[in-house]
């Protein structure tokens, strides 16, 4: 069965993608929550956090991802004290949403107790904080209960602010008190109601729900192969589908601000980034914030009747894997001065070989041959992923070690 890759392969030399790709819409999402470990009214506490945010923001901005940071009043509040934003251009909420690949969003978990702040009150200190006014989406919320949704369509009033009324495009997410029954979706809709309703599109609706995909999350005690896997596997499930003109594949992948302090958070998602940079390079994954997703789906589809939603549950239990077949071979590897990729029973039709920082370093469309050997004697030392496509339209993905 051709993939979406075989085909991106074959028309390579229009210098384009297939008018009828339909690719998935990713971000990088984050949520800071009340009860984070880290007591960021501390400045040491804080000063952490912000070195490890720093480092993220560099990686998505060098490598033009997108980060969604969503925050809830304590680290807020934090930045206001500890870097007096507001007066301050260059504190480092107000700095991060001035980049074109990083917006900052409202989070909230609704504690009056201890955090007497609702997500009007939370949009209205990101405006003090000197971000441009004012934010457009909601990050996270519950979707089963009227009172932490519906109030949205019409905009809300701050708890603690109340002269401040805040009206929102996008909700993004669907979570359940302890994350029990979350609302796992890919798309773009408008949801009717809260509960049941939820999952019905209504285009009279204000709201527009963008789907967070199937529960990507970036944890110490889940590799970081697993994220990356994830998406992989959701292209190709893509590519297994019939072109649809209102597919909306939209995923994320999330970590939360308690894992800052986890060693190697920030390598992890650089290491998901660089490791889909092929994809990116090749039109099967799009970088978008949730604002960018909003703005290109309402641009290109302006029929308000027009939807995609497709729920986890519905999908494939076990999306497939990319064919690794073990006739398909790269020989010698580690290779110093040359390799060959040998297909004896299903000769190579093409293949194209990417570094791990998303350089093209070869590309061949018109191979019909059993053994290629390619020189990488001028390639500097490292990992190169290697697309092979056989005859039969099989694509195999290998990894090539240039010692």
């Amino acid at each position: 069965m051709k993939t979406l890759i075989t085909l991106l392969l074959m028309f390579a030399t229009l210098g384009s993608v297939s008018a009828q790709s339909m690719p998935v819409y990713l971000n990088i999402n984050s949520h800071n929550e009340t009860e984070d470990p880290s007591d960021y009214s501390v400045l040491s506490n804080y000063n952490q956090a912000r070195s490890v945010i720093v480092k993220i923001a560099d990686t998505i901005a060098s490598n033009n991802a997108r980060w969604n940071m969503q925050v809830e009043s304590n680290f807020i509040l934090a930045c206001i004290d500890h870097e007096t934003a507001g007066s301050n251009p260059n504190d480092l909420l107000d700095s991060l949403d001035a980049l074109n690949q990083i917006e900052v969003d409202p989070h909230n978990h609704f504690d009056f107790i201890d955090n007497p702040y609702n997500y009007a009150d939370l949009a209205h200190l990101l405006d003090s904080c000197g971000l441009a006014s004012p934010r457009k989406n909601i990050g996270g919320f519950l979707y089963q209960t009227g009172p932490d949704w519906m109030p949205y369509q019409n905009g809300d009033t701050g708890f603690t602010f109340t002269n401040y009324i805040w009206q929102p495009n996008v909700v993004w997410g669907g979570g359940s008190p302890g994350h029990v029954n979350d609302f796992n979706a890919y798309g773009i809709w408008k949801p009717s109601g809260p509960g049941p309703q939820f999952s019905i599109p209504n285009p009279l609706r204000h709201l527009t729900c963008i789907g967070n995909g199937c529960s990507n999350v970036i944890t110490d005690s889940t590799p970081v192969t697993d994220n990356i896997n994830q998406i992989i596997n959701l292209i190709n499930y893509i590519s297994t589908q019939p072109y649809d003109p209102n597919a909306y594949w939209t995923a994320s992948i999330q970590f939360n601000f308690r894992d800052l302090q986890m060693p190697g958070l920030a390598d992890s998602i650089s290491k998901i980034i660089r490791t889909l940079q092929p994809y990116v390079n090749s039109g099967q994954v799009v970088w978008m914030t949730l604002t960018e997703k909003y703005d290109n789906w309402y641009n290109t589809h302006t029929n308000p009747n027009d939807y995609f939603l497709e729920t986890c549950d519905s999908l494939p239990l076990t999306i497939p894997e990319l064919q690794l077949a073990s006739d398909v071979n790269l020989y010698p590897n580690p290779a110093s001065a040359s390799v060959q990729i040998s297909s004896p029973e299903d000769p190579v039709s093409a293949y194209i070989i990417y570094n791990m920082n998303g350089k093209e370093m070869i590309r061949n469309d018109e191979s019909n041959t059993s053994v290629v050997e390619i020189s990488v004697e001028q390639w500097d030392s490292g990992i190169y992923l290697v697309y092979i496509t056989t005859a039969s339209g099989q694509v195999h993905l290998r990894k090539l070690l240039r010692q």
